[in-house]
């Protein structure tokens, strides 16, 4: 069992209004589209450090509504709203993930709680993402102290 979360704690971290969130596309179809310019992307970036990635997710969350974004050296590379857990953005941030991928640091409301490969991720995602949320809940309790 998780820790409880304060309603406002990832309201409005990272985003704009939550209008903002009503007028993107459903999950999925946004992602879709930048995909291709993603992968180009790491692609080109690749072919001339010759190194595989390590990218970060960043995880946000607007009342009852997740969103994330895969950023890169500071780019971001695509993202995507609507979803209704940390586990889901998970899932549909690594579905997008170009093959050059080889790990992704964890960033839930601003705090990052850790790096996994894509293998561990993959096996225990929701081992991941409850770290995520206890971790940024014990860094935002300390934070009130």
């Amino acid at each position: 069992m998780g820790i409880c979360l304060p309603p406002a704690l990832f309201a409005g971290i990272g985003i704009g209004p939550v209008s903002h969130v009503l007028i993107h596309p459903p999950p999925g179809q946004r992602r879709a589209a930048l995909r291709s310019e993603s992968r180009a992307a790491l692609t080109q970036q690749r072919r001339t450090t010759g190194l595989n990635m390590i990218v970060r997710i960043e995880i946000h969350r607007a009342d009852a509504v997740y969103e994330y974004r895969v950023v890169a050296d500071g780019d971001v590379l695509f993202d995507d709203t609507g979803f209704s857990s940390v586990v889901h953005c998970l899932v549909g941030a690594v579905e997008g993930l170009p093959p050059q991928v080889r790990a992704v640091e964890v960033a839930c409301g601003g705090i990052v709680s850790g790096t996994y490969p894509l293998t561990v991720l993959a096996g225990s995602v929701a081992q991941v993402a409850q770290h995520a949320v206890n971790t940024t809940a014990a860094v935002w309790q300390a934070l009130q102290s």
